[in-house]
């Protein structure tokens, strides 16, 4: 087995714009994984800290971990809707010679790999795994829904539209940058406050990176979250593969049950006692269980060894 040595900067470019990514994992023979950072993180957020890249190449993928668009040194998207990312991570995919892969998020970068599977043929998308990953809101019971938001849903059910209108574009994104400006310091203390000294640095370079353009896509990542999605659960065509915290503090298990109740095709892992970080805890079995399922559900036409 060869594990690629740590690549923390690559640029592709699309349309104009710039989509840096970093690579890791199995580079001979591996099966290429896309993985989507959570809000106020990047792509060098490293699930399981310093083991991540073994761990990612022991489970037999290779990872490419992107900055999403207004993060670190991905050029920002003004008005991105889910929708607009698929394509760039597909036409990523092409270039680094991929005719297949999965992808997988955590947290907000749930939603977006969702979308992946909603806007991408199942032959390319062949896996969408959401761990700790938010969901659909709008379309959900209240006990789904992360307490602070459900005042905003509450108001944008009774409104009259033009106040909807109003609401979203003035109000939301100023709540969305003060509440963001508040996460992103209080995250910065926590991690100051991390014994490991590796660990430590790892989590507040990736902070520092997330915030490399300010706090563009971490207040539209807010946005996307908080707002009705351009996209249905049911539109997803491939394979959805959960997991999730059973005491998640900040997506409440809730959603990921209802998630997998409402996509075609899903299966749902709810990990006893852990919190929101629980990809921590499984990053390796996600890993395998992709890879797994992919060998033993091959793209029609092809044989996977």
């Amino acid at each position: 087995m060869h594990t690629e040595h740590y690549t923390s900067f690559n640029e592709f470019h699309y349309h104009g714009r710039t989509l840096v990514y970093a690579t890791y994992g199995r580079r001979d023979g591996g099966y290429p994984v896309f993985f989507l950072h959570g809000n106020m993180q990047s792509r060098l957020q490293m699930p399981v800290y310093e083991h991540t890249p073994k761990v990612t190449a022991e489970a037999g993928a290779f990872l490419i971990a992107i900055d999403r668009p207004g993060f670190g040194g991905s050029t920002y998207m003004g008005a991105r809707e889910y929708r607009d990312l698929p394509p760039v991570l597909d036409a990523l995919a092409t270039h680094l010679g991929f005719s297949e892969y999965a992808v997988v998020g955590f947290s907000s970068g749930g939603p977006n790999a969702l979308a992946c599977g909603a806007y991408l043929p199942k032959d390319r998308c062949r896996v969408v795994g959401s761990i700790a990953g938010d969901g659909p809101y709008f379309t959900m019971p209240w006990s789904a829904v992360y307490k602070p938001w459900s005042f905003i849903f509450l108001l944008y059910a009774w409104l009259p539209d033009f106040l909807r209108a109003l609401l979203t574009r003035v109000f939301l994104s100023l709540f969305c940058k003060f509440f963001m400006t508040q996460a992103v310091k209080g995250l910065g203390k926590a991690y100051k406050h991390v014994k490991e000294d590796t660990r430590r640095s790892m989590l507040l370079q990736d902070l520092a990176t997330s915030q490399a353009q300010g706090l563009l896509g971490i207040v539209q990542d807010m946005r996307l979250e908080v707002l009705p999605w351009s996209f249905h659960l049911a539109d997803v065509k491939c394979k959805v593969m959960f997991w999730h915290g059973e005491k998640d503090e900040m997506v409440p298990v809730a959603c990921a049950r209802w998630m997998a109740h409402h996509c075609r095709d899903s299966t749902l892992v709810v990990i006893p006692n852990k919190r929101h970080s629980v990809f921590r805890d499984v990053w390796g079995d996600v890993l395998k269980a992709i890879v797994a399922y992919v060998k033993a559900n091959p793209a029609k036409g092809k044989i996977l060894k």
